[in-house]
């Protein structure tokens, strides 16, 4: 039962996610190996039920797994590069990716697009969804030292906000009303959100 145990995912070179138990003892290895990637995992995110996993690769795809039986329940193919980051929306029905030029926000259910933002000849590095209270804002981080709110109910598709960086962001977390996030020279910052 996923959703009351504790487990730790890996992705891998060798195109493989494991999942392994965090409170056994002596490792034993995985308990279910994730084999449909055709190249390196570069991101993976549990939903909060449990029950779905997503992954990204440099094969360009993103992945949903079935977390009990490791099925691929859907292949995601609209990146045309690496997928550096993918989550679940903090209510589980949708799915944020990116590549290095373009955000795409999927609803969970039918697997389809419903909001994307390309940023080229920029380059984005990582995305999550904003702090849990703000559940239609995405976080992305863009390589020249810019951390960029959206709110993915603007149809202009303008930055909400724009938080300036002394390097390339590339960790960001976030709570019910704030974000963390880091950079390249490790300097940490962090923005409260009000509403």
């Amino acid at each position: 039962d996923l959703k009351n145990s504790q487990f730790i995912m890996t992705g891998c070179q060798d195109s493989y996610c494991r999942l392994f138990p965090i409170k056994q003892k002596k490792s034993k290895g995985p308990i279910l190996t994730y084999r449909e990637h055709t190249s390196l995992v570069t991101c993976i995110s549990f939903q909060k039920t449990g029950e779905h996993i997503i992954s990204g690769s440099s094969d360009k795809t993103l992945r949903m797994w079935s977390a009990a039986s490791g099925s691929t329940l859907h292949t995601f193919k609209r990146h045309v590069g690496t997928v550096l980051s993918a989550s679940f929306g903090p209510d589980a029905t949708t799915i944020l990716s990116n590549d290095s030029t373009e955000l795409v926000v999927w609803d969970a259910a039918s697997y389809q697009c419903i909001w994307s933002h390309k940023i080229a000849p920029r380059c984005w590095s990582v995305s999550c969804f904003g702090p849990t209270s703000f559940k239609d804002y995405i976080v992305a981080a863009i390589n020249d030292a810019m951390t960029v709110v959206y709110n993915i109910k603007d149809p202009s598709k303008e930055p909400f906000l724009e938080l300036p960086t002394r390097a390339s962001v590339y960790v960001l977390c976030k709570g019910t009303n704030s974000l963390l996030y880091g950079d390249f020279f490790g300097n940490i910052y962090g923005t409260t959100f009000n509403g």
